[in-house]
């Protein structure tokens, strides 16, 4: 079974930081991912609710990320801005990544591009 990277925003700094193999690799102001799965680890998401803190506990795991340039739209030529949706996290009031607007539960996407502290995911 091959290592995954973890992306999750970074709290403290701003922007998109990369774990691989445990250890930072990267840190993103845009990324593009493809086959992402969205994990939320519940002990944590508890432990920031009870504490009334932030903690990272929310990721998008995948097995390939790299970076683009969302102003110039040169992040993927096959997909449309209407095919994807935002999709959020807050421990305070979702359990999981959810879709905004729906705040329908997502657990995986096929391509998902970040940018602006803010994620868009074309749903599977």
């Amino acid at each position: 079974m091959a290592a995954k990277y973890y992306i999750y925003r970074n709290l403290n700094r701003g922007g998109f930081s990369v774990k691989y193999k445990g250890l930072v690799i990267d840190r993103l102001d845009q990324f593009a991912a493809d086959n992402v799965e969205f994990r939320v680890s519940d002990k944590s998401r508890q432990r920031a609710r009870r504490e009334g803190r932030r903690n990272v506990h929310a990721f998008l795991v995948c097995d390939d990320y790299h970076s683009v340039n969302w102003k110039s739209k040169t992040f993927d030529k096959h997909i449309s801005e209407n095919e994807m949706v935002q999709v959020y996290y807050h421990p305070m009031y979702t359990e999981s990544f959810v879709v905004a607007g729906t705040n329908t539960a997502v657990t995986e996407s096929e391509h998902v591009v970040a940018f602006n502290g803010k994620a868009f995911a074309v749903p599977k």
